[in-house]
């Protein structure tokens, strides 16, 4: 166990270099990620790149309900790691492990050390406070159990690069296709409909106050939603020197349509966090050449909540 001396960004590059080192999957999916192909979209008026990755078919694929998770060993569980995979002790709840099926150059996963499920329900402090442990560098972004997340069974964040993501460069977060916004536990609330995502945007500079409007948030839109269970979000949170950026993006569904359609019409593209802030993975070449424009607005479109909903929640919040 790697045990860090306060300078994560430079703790987190050496664990990643020392990982590779012994590590042959990880070694090799990192080196491939230099040979991904790209290609990049402007999509009313938002920056969306689709990436052919290869070394995701895993993650994109992966059998998250109940039945099949059931059948298979927790891979974030210690005792049931690669011998390779060291960890790095970050506090006394949380390991950083590095994704061995890296999207950003840095692809980290922190699990909980306990097994327990992934449900954000009084954790949204301790995603907040490990983005602002690990510095403007990186997002620290939250995939819900029906979502996005690979191992719904235990609890976890994901790190990688921030300037990574399209919704993080210059420009990216549309303020200006905000269609309301207010003041809420001295932090700043916008709903945000860029013609693309719908998505709730939290800014303070406290933590205090991101939490405190998330957990207000949370509950209202349970009930609002007439639904006990988490409701599916994307969490991606980011630190601009003093200041915090929470993305909450509200989703309707899982997967699209064209994820279970036969034959030539299926497209392998199952969207998370990363995806949706602008990074779309196919893991097979042909749906790569297959997404352009029209595409991606068809997935996003189906997979977010309408903007009709997101005017509506201005009155619950």
């Amino acid at each position: 166990m790697f045990k860090p001396d306060g300078n994560y960004p430079l703790q987190l590059h050496g664990f990643l270099r020392d990982q590779n080192k012994i590590w042959t999957l990880s070694r090799e999916n990192y080196e491939a990620l230099k040979n991904v192909q790209t290609h990049t979209f402007d999509v009313e008026g938002n920056v969306v790149k689709v990436q052919f990755n290869p070394a995701r078919m895993t993650s994109t694929s992966a059998k998250v309900d109940a039945a099949s998770i059931s059948t298979r060993r927790c891979f974030l569980c210690r005792e049931n790691r690669p011998p390779e995979q060291n960890d790095f002790h970050l506090d006394e709840d949380f390991y950083v492990l590095v994704n061995p099926y890296p999207i950003f150059p840095e692809h980290f996963t922190i699990p909980l050390k306990e097994h327990l499920p992934q449900l954000i329900e009084g954790r949204i402090m301790e995603l907040v406070r490990i983005t602002s442990e690990l510095t403007d560098e990186y997002v620290v972004f939250y995939n819900g159990p029906k979502c996005g997340a690979s191992a719904p069974d235990h609890f976890h964040f994901q790190a990688g690069n921030k300037d990574f993501l399209p919704v993080f460069e210059k420009g990216g977060i549309k303020k200006e296709k905000s269609i309301w916004t207010k003041s809420l536990f001295s932090a700043e609330v916008s709903g945000i409909d860029d013609g693309l995502r719908k998505y709730i945007l939290i800014e303070s500079g406290s933590p205090e106050s991101i939490t405190a409007v998330f957990t207000h948030f949370d509950q209202a839109y349970r009930d609002f939603r007439d639904d006990d269970t988490e409701p599916l979000y994307n969490l991606v949170c980011a630190r601009d020197g003093d200041n915090f950026r929470l993305l909450v993006l509200l989703r309707e569904k899982h997967r699209p349509s064209y994820y279970f359609a036969e034959g030539l019409g299926q497209i392998l593209l199952s969207p998370a966090s990363v995806d949706v802030c602008g990074v779309c993975i196919t893991p097979r070449q042909e749906d790569f050449y297959k997404v352009k424009e029209e595409i991606i607005k068809e997935i996003f479109n189906e997979v977010f909540i309408s903007s009709d909903q997101l005017k509506k929640l201005e009155e619950i919040i």
